[in-house]
């Protein structure tokens, strides 16, 4: 890959057109770690607010949910982690420097320049787009081809080589296989079925029901509601 593929690859990317490579650079910050774990720290900080207050298989489902988060958050985090290791101890020169060649390295650099392989974004896309996969199974298939295609617009932007982006993937998937076969052994199932996900759906929905209700009433305990025409205006009662 390195002697064939590697240098017409980079070279495809530098004729591309501008507008193309606009596209793909827009496309490319999918693969940023910013979001999967941001969202991922959101979403558990509401689950973690709801699950106090339900009950039953309610509860269940948001368990199951929370796990799913944690997975996403622990795989995007762990495979960033070594990719980055890796990366700096391997330490291959990127596309983008001007004595970059495909088998031009600098062990130990830790200078971002020196920094290409494997590439962090497709470790990213592939350890957040397998863990969807393991969430909704019937759309693995698309889920993969999304990862990989927000994997491959690294080299196709010109900031990788083909063989970085490729191992990156490599290293999302594994990380994230590996994470799924220590926590469930052998058993083969959705992370979370559509039954459980229905439930986790209503259990949010109507958690969030109940925190806008006492927020409602401790807000109508400190004052009144007044109706004008602009809308519902909440004043003091000591005035």
């Amino acid at each position: 890959m390195v002697l064939f593929l590697d240098p017409p690859v980079h070279q495809l990317a530098l004729s591309l057109d501008p507008d193309l490579r606009s596209v793909l650079r827009t496309l490319t910050r999918l693969g940023n770690s910013a979001w999967p774990l941001g969202f991922g720290l959101l979403a558990f900080a509401v689950l973690r607010l709801l699950l106090p207050q339900a009950r039953g298989r309610a509860k269940v489902a948001l368990r199951r949910a929370q796990a799913c988060v944690l997975l996403l958050m622990t795989a995007v985090a762990g495979s960033g982690l070594l990719a980055s290791l890796f990366k700096n101890m391997i330490g291959r020169a990127r596309p983008t420097m001007p004595e970059g060649g495909v088998f031009d390295f600098s062990v130990l650099a830790f200078q971002p320049g020196w920094a290409s392989f494997p590439s962090g974004h497709a470790t990213t896309a592939m350890a957040m787009m397998t863990v969807l996969a393991m969430i909704w199974p019937r759309h693995a298939l698309a889920l993969v081809f999304t990862g990989a295609l927000i994997a491959l617009t690294r080299g196709l932007i010109g900031v990788h080589w083909l063989s970085d982006v490729l191992a990156g993937m490599t290293l999302g998937a594994l990380v994230t296989l590996a994470l799924r076969q220590r926590i469930d052994g052998q058993r083969r199932r959705a992370l979370l079925s559509p039954a459980m996900a229905a439930l986790a759906a209503a259990a949010l929905r109507d958690g969030g029901q109940n925190i806008w209700h006492h927020g409602t009433d401790v807000a109508r305990s400190r004052g009144t509601f007044c109706l004008r025409d602009d809308g519902p205006q909440l004043l003091d009662k000591a005035k």
